[in-house]
């Protein structure tokens, strides 16, 4: 019966003492990314729900810096396929596992254990760090999580993390970071609060935008790999013909040139014009929507990927080599597989896709200048099941929330 018990047990006591035993190395690493943290205190016996946006790698320990408690993180489940560091981090901080883009009411039941023995959890609602320095889609099932779970609310921002550790880089940038507690909400006046007044609340204190102060983020290579997100030129609008080096990123159609400047805006060095992320990302995401897709013709095309099944939380090499997108299949070197059977997809870091079917689970790993966003954009666009997808990060239309 006790090891029965046990096993049900998710949060432990050792938890807390690794919680505590590691915090200094996170306080180095917090140094390393010029990090502030604003310590909050949570009341014991008081579970609560964290809510924060989400911008750089290593968010977890950032938040967890502001708390004087153990925090159980909602986490892609793609950590959990990570031999003994995932052994590690399941023994040590128990974080709570989610399949991204799909729909997994399995660790809406774990919350519920979590939070029913008394620990705190945290949620980086947007479900992926930013590729822009805005917010991304804030799904209205939020309100209905923190309804369910009743429990106080924590609004937690994050600030200056996209600015100083951008998705699309691989250095991090001189600039302010900070974390910290915008509100804390009593589980009597969530009550109280209708979802429609709770969701605005969510959305507006999560809305954090880096840059918009005039802050500055200086690195010498502050463009590079810009890339792995950008793949339509904002001259020409032919795609796939940008590469980056410094602080610019040029065409090799018609020789554009944009710069990546310090306060997160892209000069267009053409006319001198200064653009948002924001505003190029709805571009590119226009191209998408509007480009004509032919019966049988490539869509997009890549070299030097490989593709595992990772369906049993270990990775099997399936293919190496060349990949490419039509209409009809997704398709490597020694097998195809039907857009007709892809149920979801989602991008982990800057240059693996993750990818699933009915009964398997595939990532897709590329070289330093992958673009896995082009291919879950025209996902969007010939995949059957994204018409009524239950992930809209990488929808069509995330921004008209």
């Amino acid at each position: 019966m006790e090891s029965k018990q046990n096993s049900l047990q998710h949060v432990k006591k050792r938890h807390r003492f690794w919680f505590f035993i590691v915090r200094p190395i996170a306080y180095i690493i917090g140094w390393i990314y010029h990090f502030k943290a604003h310590v909050y205190k949570l009341k014991a016996n008081n579970p609560c729900l964290i809510l924060s946006n989400h911008q750089a790698a290593l968010d977890p320990i950032f938040l967890a810096l502001c708390f004087n408690k153990p925090i159980y993180f909602v986490s892609s489940d793609h950590i959990f396929h990570k031999g003994f560091i995932s052994k590690l981090l399941v023994h040590c901080f128990a974080p709570i596992p989610r399949k991204k883009g799909d729909l997994d009411i399995q660790f809406i039941m774990e919350m519920i254990r979590v939070k029913n023995q008394g620990g705190n959890i945290a949620i980086f609602l947007e479900g992926n760090r930013t590729w822009t320095n805005s917010q991304f889609h804030i799904p209205n099932s939020a309100v209905k999580l923190v309804k369910k779970l009743n429990v106080d609310l924590v609004l937690f921002n994050l600030k200056g993390g996209f600015g100083v550790d951008p998705r699309f880089a691989k250095d991090i940038r001189k600039g302010k970071f900070s974390g910290q507690v915008r509100y804390h909400i009593s589980k009597e006046q969530i009550n109280e609060m209708s979802e429609e007044e709770l969701q605005e609340l969510i959305v507006q204190s999560l809305d954090i935008k880096d840059g918009s102060n005039g802050e500055l983020f200086k690195s010498k290579r502050r463009a590079e790999y810009l890339e792995r997100m950008m793949f339509v030129c904002p001259y020409c609008h032919q795609k796939y013909t940008l590469s980056s080096n410094k602080e610019l990123v040029k065409c090799s159609s018609c020789g554009g040139e944009i710069e990546y400047t310090e306060n997160l805006k892209l000069l267009y060095k053409k006319d001198n014009s200064v653009h948002e992320l924001i505003d190029y990302y709805r571009f590119q995401l226009d191209t998408v929507i509007n480009d004509e897709i032919k019966e049988n013709e490539i869509i997009c095309s890549d070299d030097d990927i490989t593709l595992y099944d990772q369906t049993n939380g270990k990775r099997v090499l399936i293919s190496k080599g060349h990949c490419e997108l039509n209409d009809k299949l997704l398709s490597f070197d020694n097998i195809s597989i039907s857009v007709n059977d892809i149920t979801a997809a989602s991008l982990i870091g800057g240059t693996m896709l993750v990818f699933n079917t009915k009964d398997t689970e595939y990532i897709i790993i590329g070289g330093d200048r992958f673009n896995g966003f082009k291919y879950i954009l025209y996902f969007n666009r010939v995949v059957p099941s994204f018409k009524n997808r239950v992930d809209n990060y990488y929808g069509l239309n995330i921004f008209k929330h």
